[in-house]
């Protein structure tokens, strides 16, 4: 152990003095880890120059972790998230998203985009 680690809970009474002062540290970590990732949600913003599908797929995959640290996403919401944070060459398909009032799954959503994808790289 760290002379520094092993020289501050060695003041400590007893064990669950330890113990506690070990959870508190680790659970502050755990704190900032999902800060960390509440705050690359929302900044999270898709490019122009890149196909979106696999962009989208990265995106869905911060929400996992946001799912994993027990912070789940109602799929409405990440459909909101996912059309809210489209580029502004996607204007066009934003519209449409926004006539059909985000009442969409997300499955059909993401063949929304590959659909549009395919149209714009081909």
């Amino acid at each position: 152990m760290e002379d520094s680690l092993a020289e501050s809970y060695s003041k400590k009474e007893n064990a669950k003095e330890i113990w506690d002062s070990l959870g508190k540290l680790y659970e502050d970590d755990e704190n900032s880890s999902k800060i960390f990732i509440i705050e690359k949600y929302h900044k999270w913003l898709f490019e122009d120059e890149m196909a979106m599908l696999p962009q989208v797929k990265e995106f869905l995959k911060l929400c996992q972790k946001l799912d994993d640290e027990k912070m789940s996403l109602v799929d409405k919401f990440v459909v909101g998230g996912i059309v809210s944070k489209l580029s502004v060459g996607w204007s066009n398909f934003y519209a449409r998203m926004h006539r059909k009032k985000l009442d969409i799954s997300l499955e059909d959503l993401l063949q929304e985009i590959h659909v549009e994808d395919e149209i714009r790289f081909q």
